[in-house]
């Protein structure tokens, strides 16, 4: 079996004026709500424990089984899953829940027969370059090895292009979860209310830091590579480019499957 952590508890403050007083997550795409999408897609995978971590915005999806955990005080995503590490009883998917995925990444990811998987894009370069209109100006570092990878989300240097791009969809065993789990309460107590990495400090990292500390010390993680399919909101560029590719589909530059009518 396995489980979702749908991780919604941040604001979305590039989206504030699109939002109003509620989370990204519950922004309306087709009708329902981005987070209501990607449970719709998870059910269609089996897989139907979804807890969904709110901020102090609050949410909720239509779909009656969905869990939910309020995190207030929390600085980061990384934080954020700390603080439900103990929801953790399988394999888990871990994902933002300002995506919306078709359930073919889903399905690599529970798929994939190693223990820890992260599902990174190809074909990044075609959804970029409509998000942005220089495509490298919100890419980060993915680099492959043969057993993994070597970076991952991390400021591009001056003339590296991505192999691949971090969606934010992961799958962990139970165990390599908890390991990760660890190394994060060993970074607390070195680096709490220090510069780390690319952030001015601990608190304030992003989760792909973490990845990649994770890499650096040796723990392996396997990057499933897929081929479009998934969408991410971050700016009203991103919601403006989602509402026309679903009413007039561009198959050359993204695969979304038809969208559910209604939640299943």
């Amino acid at each position: 079996m396995t489980q979702a952590i749908l991780l919604g508890a941040g604001q979305g403050s590039r989206l504030t004026a699109l939002r109003g007083n509620q989370p990204k997550w519950m922004l309306e795409l087709a009708g329902q709500s981005l987070a209501q999408h990607l449970v719709n897609a998870l059910h269609s995978c089996n897989v139907t424990d979804v807890l969904l971590v709110r901020g102090a915005l609050g949410g909720t999806v239509l779909t009656p089984s969905v869990a939910y955990r309020d995190v207030f005080d929390t600085r980061n995503m990384l934080e954020t899953l700390y603080s439900v590490r103990g929801e953790v009883r399988e394999d888990v998917i871990i994902a933002y829940c300002d995506l919306i995925i078709e359930p073919r990444l889903i399905s690599a990811a529970i798929n994939s027969p190693e223990p820890a998987v992260v599902v990174v894009d190809r074909q990044w370069r075609n959804l970029f370059s409509l998000r942005a209109d220089d495509p490298l100006s919100i890419a980060e570092s993915c680099t492959l090895s043969n057993h993994g990878f070597k970076e991952i989300g991390q400021p591009l240097k001056p003339g590296q292009t991505p192999e691949a791009q971090y969606i934010g969809l992961m799958r962990f065993s139970k165990y390599l979860f908890y390991q990760l789990m660890e190394l994060y309460e060993l970074l607390v107590a070195e680096y709490r209310g220090q510069p780390w990495r690319n952030s001015r400090n601990f608190e304030s990292a992003f989760l792909t830091d973490f990845l990649q500390e994770a890499i650096d010390r040796g723990i392996e993680l396997t990057p499933v590579p897929v081929n479009g399919g998934w969408l991410e909101f971050d700016t009203p560029r991103d919601l403006i480019l989602a509402r026309d590719l679903i009413v007039r589909p561009r198959p050359e530059v993204i695969d979304l499957e038809a969208l559910p009518s209604r939640p299943s």
